[in-house]
């Protein structure tokens, strides 16, 4: 039996040309947060007998909308092995919140049902990662291209076609008589690709300028000293984002506790801080080389101009109507050319579907409830009792991640809240992501017939282990059956119900 209130994570993926649906019930007990794989099943065309969501009716999209989403849900929650009786209309009592990723369907989906959305954090960090990358070539319907590239993505772009160069059969054979390591390129979906080939580049660049026998295609794309420069600035500053990455990907096994809302807020802000005082130093300096041409010039152009009289009085006061103007224009330009970062990770990002959940989720898990706004008090208030202790643990400083981790209030003591334990409220995805992988697993190419609810069996028996009994139940039971027992149990058409009833 679930409790009284709950939160949903919810995400869908494609194999062999079947969706899949994959939903987790997420609770708080006695300070551990437990999380119940509920589906893992194909997602098939809802007929009206399960469309629960009127305000719907004709809207239906092609492929998976926010409205066969309610459906799925409230399919999977009105189960009579789950006890839960929901329906769009009671969604907002129940559930606590949808930790989803943060497209369009998703958003649609929780504010029909009135119910905040928690957007993957992985994914706010990957679009701040391709921001901080540059802009990318953009088209039109004509494929006449409208926005140009930046020029980190075209050394990246140089240096991918370098590897795929580099990997054919006569170069490659070259390429091992300086070293023993292989080429690797990226892709477009992944940004940690990219750090792996400007990573592996670190490696192999001595090598591969030490063959001079290599043909033209591959010496013309060779990058020179100076863009060798910029890769790795670059790869510097992909450490610091991967830092913060695999941070966000801890699922709470081992020594490693799950990050929360205010670990994430902690991550962010620090990425931020960090960067922000790199892009200050680059400020500074190209304000004083500008600055520097810029007044030479004035004052050359002014005392070549100006040499009578009036040269004394006229002169400070072109000087600081030229200069005000000067430098607002300079400040405006050169702060378009530098990287910034924040437009994602910020909180009030546009990407944010529920800020005042989020601010409030945070606020609560450092405890400083007092500083809740009434807009985030309305937000949090399904976790509003008296008084309940919640307690953290200790963790350990390693890298950049864990010491943004280590500064936040809720580690280091143990304080009174007026609000429930909010620990299993998920900030990434992460967790079906790794259910998803786990389902190719065994998906193989020997089990491409395999019948999609045995993979779902399968899957939620695998994922919920820890609510399997201990294994002398499970003997007792299996001591306890007959072989007639054993007989009818398997028999092909009572299979089903026999299990239901095991």
């Amino acid at each position: 039996m679930l409790p009284p209130t709950f939160g949903l994570l919810i995400d869908g993926w494609t194999i062999d040309s079947e969706h899949y649906n994959g939903v987790y019930v997420l609770w708080t007990s006695n300070g551990v947060a437990k999380k119940y794989l509920l589906s893992c099943n194909v997602i098939e065309d809802v007929d009206e007998e399960t469309d629960f969501v009127d305000q719907y009716e004709g809207e239906r999209a092609v492929g998976f909308s926010a409205a066969d989403w309610c459906d799925v849900l409230c399919i999977c929650l009105n189960d009579e092995d789950i006890g839960v009786d929901i329906d769009p209309n009671s969604f907002a009592h129940i559930v606590e919140f949808i930790a989803a990723d943060n497209c369009s369907t998703n958003q649609r989906l929780c504010t029909d049902l009135a119910v905040p959305m928690v957007g993957c954090n992985s994914h706010r960090l990957h679009l701040e990662i391709e921001g901080f990358i540059g802009p990318k070539e953009k088209k039109n319907a004509r494929s006449v291209v409208i926005r140009e590239e930046s020029r980190l993505r075209g050394l990246i772009r140089k240096l991918d076609r370098l590897m795929g160069e580099l990997k054919s059969l006569k170069n490659a054979a070259l390429l091992r008589t300086q070293t023993l390591l292989l080429p690797e390129r990226k892709n477009d979906t992944r940004w940690y690709s990219l750090f792996k080939m400007l990573l592996k580049w670190s490696k192999i660049s001595h090598a591969v300028s030490s063959v001079e026998s290599f043909p033209r295609s591959v010496l013309e794309l060779i990058p020179t000293a100076a863009e060798n420069l910029e890769l790795h600035s670059l790869l510097e500053d992909l450490k610091v984002f991967e830092s913060v990455s695999q941070a966000l990907q801890r699922d709470g096994q081992g020594s490693k506790s799950m990050v929360s809302m205010e670990g994430v807020r902690a991550l962010f802000d620090g990425l931020v801080d960090k960067f922000a005082q790199k892009d200050q130093v680059s400020l500074s300096l190209t304000l004083s080389l500008i600055l520097s041409m810029i007044l030479s010039l004035i004052l050359s152009m002014i005392l070549s101009l100006i040499l009578s009289i009036i040269l004394s009085l006229i002169l400070s006061m072109t000087l600081s109507l030229i200069l005000s103007i000067t430098l607002s224009l300079i400040l405006s330009m050169t702060l378009s050319l530098i990287q910034v970062i924040g437009s994602h990770i910020k909180p009030g990002s546009d990407v944010v579907h529920s800020p005042d959940f989020e601010n409030g989720i945070v606020k609560i898990q450092g405890f400083a409830e007092n500083t809740l706004t009434d807009a985030e008090k309305r937000a949090v208030k399904i976790f509003l009792i008296e008084g309940e202790q919640i307690e953290e643990e200790d963790t350990q400083d390693l890298g950049f991640a864990d010491q943004l981790l280590a500064s936040t209030s809720s580690r280091k003591k143990a304080k009174t809240s007026a609000y429930r334990d909010t620990r299993h409220v998920h900030p990434t995805t992460n967790l079906l992501e790794r259910l998803f992988s786990r389902c190719k697993l065994n998906m193989t190419a020997l089990r491409k017939k395999m019948d999609p609810d045995s993979l779902d069996m399968l899957m939620f028996l695998k994922a919920n282990k820890e609510l399997w009994p201990d294994a002398k139940s499970v003997q007792h039971l299996l001591d306890s059956l007959t072989p007639g027992d054993w007989a009818n149990t398997f028999v092909e058409d009572e299979e089903e119900e026999a299990f239901e009833e095991w």
